[in-house]
């Protein structure tokens, strides 16, 4: 029996707040993604690896949502 599950996830960057006051906005790094897993950690691991790596330096910046389908 096949224990994965659907989910889905979205990254989301955050901008510091002397960012913000620079005109920096929050954005969505990794788009609303379904996942196959067996668990969240393993799609929240998923999303992760999806991030650009524009974003690698600024990681404690990016917030990742997962919810079941």
């Amino acid at each position: 029996m096949n224990n994965e599950q659907l989910f889905q996830g979205v990254a989301i960057f955050y901008p510091t707040a002397d960012e913000r006051k620079a005109g920096v906005k929050p954005e969505v790094v990794v788009p609303i993604t379904e996942i196959l897993s067996i668990s969240e950690d393993g799609a929240k691991t998923k999303i992760a690896r999806a991030i650009p790596e524009v974003f690698e330096d600024r990681l404690s910046q990016i917030t990742i949502k997962i919810r079941p389908f």
